[in-house]
Order: structure tokens, then C-alpha cells, then sequence
């Protein structure tokens, strides 16, 4: 069965890298042509470090059970999300999710006090009930984030805080 023409630029067997599969599919050249073979190791300690290479084998491999992190980290689906929930008159969502990424990804980088501003920023911005660009969360996790804030105690060290690895055993958060 013909599946397809690959060309200049193309690549095949990352699926079965990143599940640790045996690669079913036969390729036959055409034409002369020079083929790179990459290992396993250095495929994943290499090109999956890359977010945006990283992102286009996550979103090839999961199709659609991907999660919005691996639409944001893909530049071409990122961009046509963002023009969807502008369409959608909904930016403000996208603006607050960005902003609270941000939060937690420089989380370690930050005082404590420097945290707290932070979070009653992002608070007053997007969550109050007469925030500017309010988004909808549920009100069970907004009263939530509410008394967190009104009552603030060091985060707890969760032994399974360690990285995440999607069922392809590829890191999902680079």
C-alpha cells in the first residue's frame, strides 16, 4: 500500500522511537538520496529538547488526545488557537493561562513576597469577581485560590512533583 511521497526535509520513524515500537513501515527511494539515522538517545536527548520539534512529534504521535500544552509549545497551532479564541471573543482566557504558566515555570526564581504580588496580581486581574479581564473557573476552585491567598503557607513538597512523562515516555515540559 502507497501511503504517501516523502520529500526534502520529511521524517519518518519518530513514532516508534518515542514509544519504543518497532517501526512498520518499508520505505523505498525513487531517486539517490541521503538519509540521516538517529539513535534513540540521541533523538530524545537532542531533538525532544527542542519545544517546537518536541511539540510537532507530541501532537503527530497523541493526534487528538493532545493537551493544550503541546498546542501552545506548536508555533503554527498555537497561532491558529489564539485566532480561534480571539474569534470567539475569549482572549482574555489564553491571556490568563500564558500569565499563569509564567507564574508557576518561574515560581523557584521568585521570593516569597515576590510570589504572593504575583499571584494577587493574576487574583485581581483575571479571577475577582470584578477583575478586568475575568475568565470563567468554576467557583469551588476560585473560593479555592481565594482563601489560599488570604491565607498563605509554603507550598508542600510532593514526592510525585517530579516531571511528568506522557505514555510515550517523552517530557512533556522540556
Amino acid at each position: 500500500i502507497d501511503l504517501g511521497v516523502l520529500g526534502a526535509g520529511n521524517y519518518f520513524g519518530e513514532i516508534s522511537i518515542l514509544t519504543s515500537t518497532p517501526c512498520r513501515a518499508t520505505l523505498h527511494t525513487e531517486t539517490n538520496c541521503l538519509l540521516l539515522r538517529v539513535a534513540k538517545e540521541a533523538f530524545v536527548d537532542t531533538w525532544c529538547q527542542v519545544p517546537g520539534l518536541r511539540a510537532q512529534f507530541l501532537v503527530r504521535i497523541l493526534g487528538s488526545s493532545c493537551r493544550l500544552e503541546h498546542v501552545l509549545d506548536h508555533a503554527v497551532l498555537r497561532s491558529s488557537f489564539e485566532r480561534f479564541v480571539e474569534s470567539e471573543l475569549a482572549s482574555e482566557n489564553l491571556v490568563f493561562y500564558y500569565r499563569a504558566h509564567k507564574y508557576v515555570v518561574e515560581w523557584e526564581n521568585r521570593t516569597d513576597e515576590e510570589n504572593m504580588t504575583e499571584a494577587k496580581f493574576i487574583w485581581d486581574q483575571y479571577l475577582h469577581q470584578n477583575a478586568p479581564e475575568q475568565v470563567n473557573l468554576p467557583e469551588k476552585m476560585r473560593e479555592a485560590i481565594r482563601v489560599a491567598l488570604e491565607n498563605p503557607q509554603a507550598p508542600e513538597e510532593d514526592e510525585d512533583d517530579e516531571e511528568e512523562e506522557d505514555e510515550e515516555g517523552v517530557d512533556e515540559r522540556g
